[in-house]
């Protein structure tokens, strides 16, 4: 269960009900300096995470030097209280592979740390989305991996969308390679929405998980509960 803002799904379920621990994102850097506060008052907080896509002018879009001066005046002292602290998630584009390169290496420079490198993946192709995987994990020894958003989306501006079953063999493809890869920590499907909801988003409303009577899609079964 994953949410970019300080509020949780509580209208859904209640995750401490369900044995859940509640993962908070830090949305971006207008709100971050209110963040802490929000992490200590929203229970259960265990693990929180940085900038939603910092490489982007529409989101986080945050040079890599003042990321890391947030994280050591924010993020380091949170960890050092016992979350944990897990890093910006960039896009997978060549930008945000370098932007996350870069941070990286200025925090264990400054003798920081994290417990988690975080990332995104968007693509209508399994066998890219597998070999960017396999490189970023590869990229970052030691460290595990959180895909805090993945979906079967075209982002290359020619819109060319899968159908129902090439969506569903792309996420269940992709879901079975993270969840048999020891390095990869967890995945977030960005699918816990109606299909109305991704629209919203700008994603392929093929790839809810949720239906209209607030029941798992079959995708979100396959994904949910997998066999």
């Amino acid at each position: 269960m994953y949410n970019w803002q300080y509020s949780g799904y509580g209208d859904i379920v209640n995750p401490a009900s369900c044995g859940l621990t509640y993962i908070l994102h830090c949305a971006d850097g207008s709100s971050f300096p209110g963040c802490p506060d929000a992490v200590y008052a929203s229970p259960p907080g265990t693990y929180v995470l940085f900038l939603n896509e910092p490489d982007q002018s529409g989101q986080a879009n945050m040079d890599v030097a003042d990321a890391v001066g947030l994280w050591q005046q924010y993020m380091q002292p949170m960890g050092d209280q016992g979350y944990k602290i897990i890093s910006p998630a960039c896009t997978n584009s060549p930008d945000g592979f370098t932007w996350i390169q870069q941070f990286v290496s200025q925090v264990e420079q400054s003798g920081g740390w994290m417990d988690g490198i975080a990332t995104h993946i968007y693509s209508t192709d399994l066998s890219y989305a597998t070999s960017f995987l396999t490189t970023f994990i590869q990229t970052f020894p030691g460290y595990g991996i959180w895909v805090t958003e993945y979906a079967c989306e075209d982002y290359s501006g020619n819109n060319q969308q899968l159908d129902a079953d090439g969506v569903s063999a792309y996420m269940t493809g992709l879901s079975s390679f993270m969840f048999e890869n020891p390095a990869i920590t967890v995945s977030f499907g960005f699918g816990f929405f109606t299909q109305p909801e991704l629209q919203a988003n700008n994603v392929n409303p093929l790839n809810a998980f949720i239906g209209d009577n607030d029941e798992p899609t079959p995708l979100g079964y396959s994904i949910l509960y997998p066999s």
